[in-house]
């Protein structure tokens, strides 16, 4: 629909800002946040220039109080707008090649498109996948690439249209999208979201290009999340905000470990309460298979590892054997 802005200024000039019928709002979010951002600051400069009396007054439009609020609106949405239409350099390790060892490159992430998100990554795990992959033995590798996908960070820029997250959110990436549109996201037998599984095989954003570069040369993502690099950009269905409190270096282990532990007791295995558990290894996974069992309120867990040091990680299990 269209849409006339009308605001009076304390010089007593108009600006009006117009949609034509069938024209769209600026395609530039930067000129989207510029000209909603200025609209709300006239209108507050106005309303502080009008007599005390008419501030008082329960009719006015807007108090002082509104005009420093819009005020800082102004400055977060310049700011919001100009990161997200910034390139960010940072470090990253790189995979070259299959059966190299990482290497620590500073390289170069663009900004995210419509429909994407950029984060700065707080912790990474490393899952066996990405040693998998880095081995030579992941057919849908890709290379160059930067690898990782257990991560947790803050976001720091959105793309476009992006509205289930905002700057300063604390997100966990997942390699597992969730639509909430396709057949996969509907049906009741799994949650393999198919939305960008073609491009995110192929180390590309849903677009089909990359947003990280080393001297001119493409990197691939990984799994659609890559959080072996300080920044990231992501698409929003990827993105799953989580509790601000929420410890990052701890959480960051729910992006794949921890989450296929607890998937594979609780949906797969189908684990049933007064259940006996065993569970054979304590890493992330195994821990998640652990956390998995008390949720489905098993009777007895037994938490198997060889690794002596790991013995007092109990993690409600009953039992904990040493073989």
């Amino acid at each position: 629909n269209d849409f006339i802005f009308c605001t009076p200024t304390p010089t007593g000039i108009i600006l009006v800002f117009r949609r034509l019928p069938n024209c769209p709002m600026p395609a530039n979010p930067l000129h989207t946040s510029l000209l909603l951002a200025l609209h709300s600051l006239a209108r507050a400069l106005y309303s502080a220039s009008l007599p005390h009396s008419t501030l008082c007054n329960v009719n006015s439009r807007l108090s002082i109080v509104t005009y420093l609020s819009s005020f800082a609106m102004l400055i977060l949405s310049l700011r919001s707008a100009l990161l997200s239409h910034a390139i960010a350099e940072c470090k990253a390790a790189v995979a070259w090649a299959p059966k190299e060892d990482l290497k620590i490159e500073t390289i170069t992430v663009a900004p995210p498109a419509a429909g994407e998100v950029r984060i700065k990554v707080l912790y990474t795990g490393v899952c066996h996948t990405d040693a998998y992959t880095l081995g030579g033995f992941d057919s849908e590798g890709v290379f160059p690439c930067v690898l990782g996908h257990e991560g947790a960070g803050v976001v720091e820029s959105v793309g476009a249209g992006v509205t289930s997250v905002v700057p300063g959110d604390l997100v966990i990436p997942a390699y597992i999208p969730q639509c909430h549109d396709c057949k996969f996201c509907h049906s009741t037998k799994t949650n393999l979201c198919q939305k960008i599984r073609i491009t995110q095989g192929r180390g590309q954003m849903p677009d089909g290009t990359v947003r990280y570069t080393k001297d001119g040369k493409d990197l691939a993502h990984f799994m659609g999340c890559s959080t072996f690099s300080q920044y990231i950009v992501a698409a929003e269905i990827s993105v799953v905000k989580i509790d601000a409190s929420s410890d990052a270096s701890k959480v960051c282990l729910m992006g794949c470990g921890i989450t296929t532990g607890m998937g594979g007791v609780i949906n797969t295995a189908k684990v049933e309460e007064g259940a006996t558990v065993a569970v054979l290894g304590l890493g992330a996974v195994g821990l998640g298979a652990v956390l998995g069992a008390a949720k489905a309120k098993a009777a007895r867990i037994i938490a198997i590892d060889t690794n002596p040091d790991r013995k007092s990680t109990r993690l409600n299990s009953s039992h904990t054997v040493i073989s």
